[in-house]
């Protein structure tokens, strides 16, 4: 189950962070002042948002087949 968790957690950080540079990348680009950086922030808020579901979905998939998680 550990592996499981690993899994999740380092999937779930490698993916905040190239969200976190592609905003950084789009703030340098396209500046404060621009609509463009508000719509690169919701889309990464909403990326992030599906795949830290996806990744809890997984787990809990995960989890379920283990003795001591089913109750």
């Amino acid at each position: 189950m550990w592996d499981a968790t690993v899994w999740a957690a380092l999937t779930w950080l490698k993916v905040t962070v190239a969200l976190v540079l592609v905003v950084a990348g789009c703030w340098w680009w396209f500046g404060t002042g621009s609509g463009q950086l508000a719509v690169a922030v919701i889309a990464a808020a909403l990326a992030e948002l599906h795949l830290t579901r996806a990744l809890a979905r997984e787990w809990a998939t995960e989890a379920g087949m283990h003795w001591w998680w089913t109750r």
